[in-house]
């Protein structure tokens, strides 16, 4: 399988959804969501979460400035 080129981490930002996050809890506590929601946005920020950092781990990071 080949590897996604990216830019050097170094200079990007962290491509994890962790503000994300945190604005669907907090939106989730505001609106008093019943149990289901909170279950089903959990497992969707699982998924993110999961994808991210696979997606973190199997990419081949490129120089930009040398």
């Amino acid at each position: 399988m080949n590897k996604k080129k990216v830019i050097n981490s170094k200079n990007k930002r962290v491509g994890l959804p962790v503000v994300g996050s945190i604005v669907w809890y907090l939106f989730l506590d505001h609106l008093d969501a019943p149990e289901w929601v909170w279950g089903a946005m959990g497992l969707l920020l699982g998924l993110f979460w999961v994808i991210a950092l696979i997606d973190a781990f199997n990419c081949e990071e490129l120089e930009t400035f040398k």
